[in-house]
């Protein structure tokens, strides 16, 4: 498995892909406490305004904190606004 990822890595990058989009790994992107971009996403598991978790190829992200919302969502990306203070991964 470790390989076949090394390689699909290499033609991302011969091809200048990024390697998570080639791979469908989970990117996130932080603009400060107050915005969360997360890209490669499988959709969202629970949603209240103090914690969301985001379905992952391996796992879920978890995002904790107050006033938390969705801003945008599309099926390849979502944006979480509000005041963030703890990622967890699981």
């Amino acid at each position: 498995m470790k390989k076949l990822i090394e390689r699909v890595e290499a033609i991302a990058d011969s091809m200048e892909l990024p390697a998570e989009a080639a791979l469908g790994e989970l990117k996130l992107s932080m603009v400060g406490q107050g915005r969360a971009l997360v890209e490669n996403h499988r959709g969202v598991l629970s949603f209240e305004s103090s914690c969301v978790s985001v379905a992952a190829k391996r796992g879920r992200l978890i995002f904790r904190g107050d006033g938390l919302y969705l801003a945008a969502m599309s099926a390849e990306w979502l944006v979480i606004c509000g005041k963030i203070q703890v990622v967890e991964w699981e």
